[in-house]
């Protein structure tokens, strides 16, 4: 009887292995040093993406407060494993850390559009690795669903959830100082010269 044939494992690649050209442009995350291809995005996931780039760059970007990265820049939250955040927001003097390929540690903002395919992940592995990273402030925003999930690092290092006002619906970032929005515009796609003016800046 021929012996069974068995499987070497995957040799984990190191951080600095994974951070090389064959990777740089691909849709993948370094998982506990094994390279885990990410899902296709749906249109509604793109949509969303632009919106928030569009949305976040000047009261951060265009300020000079800080940088916006979006996937697939990579970001290290720990010794093994690098994700590629949809969007992740650094200030201050975090955002003087972002490196060529890659930032280390965690960001002051990350935000997630969640899919079928990525929801438990998403409220799973990765919100414990950011927690464990010092993200500050996590939003998880699933569009088939129109639900938007807001949490916030406490003194203990633990992510709790932060609620948008009841009644308005105005949820404030503490990320991002002086950044407030309604979540109704994150599925309305309220035009961002109508953002402005409600932010009590010009509509030009």
């Amino acid at each position: 009887m021929a012996e069974p044939v068995t499987q070497a494992p995957a040799r984990q690649l190191s951080v600095a292995e994974y951070l090389c050209d064959e990777h740089l442009d691909a849709h993948c995350e370094l998982v506990a040093g094994e390279v885990v291809a990410m899902a296709p995005v749906n249109e509604g996931h793109q949509s969303l993406v632009g919106y928030l780039l569009a949305l976040l760059r000047e009261p951060v970007e265009d300020s000079g407060r800080g940088r916006v990265l979006f996937e697939p820049f990579q970001v290290r939250v720990n010794e093994t494993t690098c994700r590629a955040p949809d969007i992740a927001v650094v200030m201050g003097e975090r955002a003087a850390r972002v490196q060529p390929l890659v930032f280390e540690g965690g960001p002051d903002l990350v935000i997630e559009v969640a899919s079928p395919s990525t929801r438990a992940v998403d409220r799973g592995t990765k919100f414990y690795e950011y927690e464990a990273a010092g993200v500050l402030e996590y939003w998880i925003l699933d569009p088939a669903r129109r639900a938007a999930e807001f949490y916030r690092l406490d003194r203990d290092g633990c992510l709790q959830a932060a609620l948008p006002d009841a009644i308005s619906g105005r949820y404030e970032s503490v990320a991002i100082p002086g950044l407030w929005l309604l979540v109704s515009w994150l599925w309305e796609r309220l035009p961002l010269r109508e953002v402005r003016r409600q932010w009590g800046q010009s509509g030009d």
